[in-house]
C-alpha cells in the first residue's frame, strides 16, 4: 500500500509539473513570438531564404507574402510529401486575395518544394541542404507559433553557421486577442494539441 501511495504521489507531482511547464510554454510562445521581427535591420535579400514548415495553408500564404515583400530571394516549402505539386500548393492561396496573381507568379519562379522531410528534424535537414545550395547565410523560419520552440531547436542545431530568424504564424488556439478563444485550456482538443507539442519539445531537448 505504501508503495502504491508513493507511486500515486509521484504521478501527481509529475502531472502537476507538466501542467505548470505547459502553462509556461504557452506564455513564452505568446510573449516571444506573437510580435513579428520585421522591425529589425534585415540582411541582404540575396543572402536570405525563407523556409515554411508545412502544416497549414496560412503558413504557406504567410511565407509567400514575405517573399513578395522581399524578405528573402527564394522560398522553400519543406515537408510537402511526395507527389504534391505546386498546383496543389497554389490551391491553398485564397483566390480572392488582392495580390493572388502575384503570389501565383512567385510560386512558379521562386518557390521550391521539399518532399523528403517527414518531421521537424527532417525539415531542418532539408532546409540546410537547400540553404547551402543557394548560399544563404540567413533563414527566415515560418511556422505555427506553438511549433517554433522545437523548430528553432532543430534548425539551429542542424546549421549553427546560419542565422535562423523565427517568424510565427499565430495559431487560433493561442490567439491572444481579447476573445474567448484565448482560454485555450477550456478546449480539450486545444489542450491535447498543445500538450503533444510541449511533450515533443521536452523530448527533443534530451534526444
Amino acid at each position: 500500500m505504501a508503495i502504491f501511495r508513493r507511486g500515486l504521489l509521484l504521478m501527481i507531482l509529475l502531472m502537476a509539473s507538466f501542467a505548470i511547464g505547459l502553462q509556461h510554454f504557452v506564455h513564452t510562445v505568446r510573449v516571444s513570438y506573437h510580435s513579428a521581427p520585421l522591425e529589425m535591420i534585415w540582411p541582404s535579400k540575396d543572402e536570405t531564404g525563407i523556409v515554411v514548415a508545412t502544416g497549414g495553408g496560412r503558413r504557406v500564404t504567410t511565407g509567400l507574402n514575405l517573399l513578395k515583400d522581399n524578405y528573402g530571394s527564394r522560398l522553400l516549402i519543406s515537408g510537402t510529401g511526395k507527389g504534391v505539386s505546386k498546383d496543389d500548393i497554389t490551391a491553398l492561396i485564397p483566390s480572392e486575395s488582392d495580390n493572388a496573381d502575384q503570389l501565383f507568379h512567385l510560386m512558379g519562379c521562386c518557390v521550391d518544394l521539399g518532399q523528403a522531410a517527414t518531421n521537424t528534424r527532417g525539415n531542418a535537414i532539408e532546409a540546410k541542404d537547400w540553404a547551402n545550395k543557394h548560399g544563404y547565410h540567413h533563414l527566415l523560419l515560418v511556422t505555427a507559433d506553438f511549433h517554433l520552440p522545437r523548430s528553432l531547436m532543430h534548425f539551429r542545431s542542424a546549421m549553427p553557421e546560419i542565422e535562423i530568424i523565427p517568424y510565427a504564424v499565430p495559431s487560433f488556439e493561442l490567439d491572444d486577442t481579447d476573445t474567448p478563444i484565448t482560454k485555450w485550456w477550456k478546449s480539450p482538443a486545444t489542450i491535447t494539441l498543445i500538450a503533444k507539442e510541449y511533450a515533443k519539445y521536452l523530448i527533443s531537448q534530451v534526444a
